[in-house]
């Protein structure tokens, strides 16, 4: 029998979705450890929280099993003290509200399966911490054996080992310097402690998140717990320069030309720091963004690299933009469109990652969401193809936008590739164009895409030397609306992406090669990357219609991105439509 408090073993299992899909088995233990060793840290802040109020009582009862009793007892004691008014907010300390067991899985969930009375329940036994064993995270049935990976998860322990030491070793000073004695003292290391497990709460969820969607966390310098210092600032990164300019789609909207940085990328072969990443030489920047409008109605986004004298990065001066994806955290969007079934790959095109959604979820690509239910919709992004996510259209009065609330938290999270030697200094820039507020008659629209691959996975290995086709199951429309600005988002070797709605095209996304900024050279051979694509006019949508995905790569007329010629997993194809949605009213 498992013992209850050994969350390691019974709830390890459950911080990452099982794959529905084969998996690149590496990238995703590495996840699964990062997305466990958040989440015991968020335990140990936790644990030294309730140390501050319960004092020997927090070791002698589980975390969310303390008795009525003390609680009361330590209530009366601290109204007793004027000054702490505000610090603490009666029993929400031990996790009993049932608030903070959503908001950390392992909590929630050790309080969910494990449900014995308060009072009947074992007291905790003095145990040695075991800081290095991690549970191998649940595998699908055609996944590679572990032993390939041990390796690598030996080597993620080993560089994380300073790491960790530091960590062990604040947490242990940080509580010696709690008060037996519910005093002055005592009342600042409250007031710090439940500052900071507060903070830590949305720190967890956004972490976690990133780490079990499609743009994994980077360890940065510092190993992982380097991320969290540089997320755990509470304080979103200011931007180092804002200039406004002529708007191109409503008169009376602010158009603005926002710069944070500057960022450095490694050079071409150089050691980077262990980490995430979704190709070997790639640099990662996840943190929330500051001196972005809010209680405003975004109508157009897009993101690109500069220099500090604001001349662009691009792929002639050897910068790669695999991704940048920005965020609404909080903020949820409509599934209108769902799935059920993977898409049927043809032969030679390999999956190699796990889908937005699974197929069982019904979700099309529209929503993401944190773990404990917290929501993040996606409101604009782009990856070297560069291509803006407009929600306005050009010469039509259609009074859509995203809705950005006045307090919500914007979050971005990117990936960059230098592929010269030198290192070079970017500034990740947004061109955004929004109405103030919330103008009388418009709509909240929201940003989508579809697959086709289905609801089985976004990112495929096509095979080389040749032209493949692939068709995605029919996606089914949830809510009667249009699809506004649909256009492809392909990787290189990519040639088009089509809607067929009810076996109709309505949508052909071209996409488009080469040109001064588009092309380089590397290992003295040319490479062209996708520049842009053909984007569609208005497309209305019944519910119940069907929606099919087709797109086409040929790796004869254009070569897969530098890194993959192996078809090595740094640079794996992807086959989506994006778009603009909003319903009819």
């Amino acid at each position: 029998m498992k013992d209850f408090l050994d969350i390691i073993a019974t709830q390890g299992a459950y911080l990452v979705p099982r794959a529905d899909t084969p998996v690149f088995q590496e990238a995703y233990n590495d996840q699964f450890a990062a997305a466990l060793e958040m989440q015991l840290y968020a335990v140990v802040v936790e644990q030294t929280c309730r140390t501050a109020m319960y004092h020997s009582a927090a070791d002698e009862w589980p975390m969310g099993y303390t008795p009525k009793e003390i609680k009361e007892k330590r209530k009366v004691e601290l109204e007793a003290q004027e000054e702490l008014e505000g610090a603490t907010s009666n029993d929400e300390s031990d996790n009993d509200d049932g608030k903070y067991k959503e908001g950390n899985g392992i909590i929630g969930a050790v309080s969910r399966r494990n449900t014995v009375a308060a009072s009947n329940r074992p007291r905790r036994p003095r145990r040695s911490r075991q800081a290095e064993w991690l549970p191998t995270p649940p595998m699908s049935a055609e996944s590679p054996p572990g032993t390939l990976n041990r390796s690598k998860r030996r080597r993620v322990i080993e560089e994380d080992e300073e790491g960790k030491k530091r960590l062990a070793k604040n947490h242990v000073s940080s509580t010696k310097k709690i008060p037996a004695a519910a005093g002055e003292s005592s009342r600042v290391q409250l007031q710090f402690c439940f500052r900071r497990r507060d903070k830590m709460k949305s720190v967890v969820l956004i972490i976690t998140a990133a780490l079990a969607g499609a743009t994994p966390l980077d360890k940065r310098q510092g190993g992982f717990l380097g991320t969290l210092g540089g997320l755990m600032g509470y304080k979103a990164k200011a931007p180092a320069s804002t200039k406004n300019i002529d708007p191109q789609f409503n008169k009376e909207a602010v158009r603005q030309i926002i710069r944070w940085g500057p960022y450095t990328l490694y050079g071409s072969g150089a050691k980077r720091p262990s980490g995430f990443r979704l190709d070997p030489n790639g640099d990662g920047f996840n943190e929330m963004l500051g001196g972005i409008c809010t209680d405003c109605m975004i109508l157009s986004g897009s993101t690109f690299l500069t220099y500090e004298n604001e001349t662009v990065a691009d792929i002639g001066s050897g910068v790669y933009n695999h991704h940048v994806f920005v965020g609404d955290i909080g903020k949820s969007s409509k599934n209108y469109f769902s799935c059920g079934k993977r898409a049927a790959l043809p032969n030679g095109v390999i999956s190699v990652m796990p889908g937005m959604s699974a197929p069982k979820a019904v979700p099309s690509h529209v929503k993401r969401q944190f773990p404990g239910g917290m929501p993040i919709a996606q409101i604009f992004g782009s990856g070297d193809d560069g291509g803006a996510i407009q929600y306005a259209v050009k010469g039509a009065d259609n009074k859509i936008g995203f809705y950005v609330a006045p307090k919500d938290v914007i979050f971005s999270s990117s990936e960059f590739i230098n592929y010269r030697k030198e290192e070079q200094k970017v500034y990740i820039t947004f061109d955004l164009e929004f109405m103030k507020g919330k103008p009388e008659g418009w709509r909240d629209a929201a940003m989508g895409a579809m697959a086709a691959t289905g609801c089985g996975g976004i990112a495929f290995i096509p095979p080389a030397n040749q032209s493949t086709t692939l068709k995605s199951p029919a996606f089914t429309a949830t809510t009667t609306g249009t699809i506004y600005n649909a256009q492809a988002h392909l990787h290189d070797g990519g040639i088009a992406v089509q809607l067929l709605l009810n076996g109709k095209m309505v949508c052909n996304s071209q996409a488009h090669y080469g040109g001064e900024k588009g092309t380089t050279s590397v290992g003295g051979e040319k490479w062209e990357t996708i520049q842009g694509y053909d984007r569609c006019g208005a497309i209305e949508v019944n519910k119940g219609d069907q929606i099919v995905v087709e797109s086409t790569y040929d790796l004869v007329k254009h070569r897969l991105r530098p890194g993959a010629v192996d078809h090595s997993m740094g640079a794996e194809a992807m086959a989506m439509m994006g778009f603009v949605f909003a319903e009819k009213v």
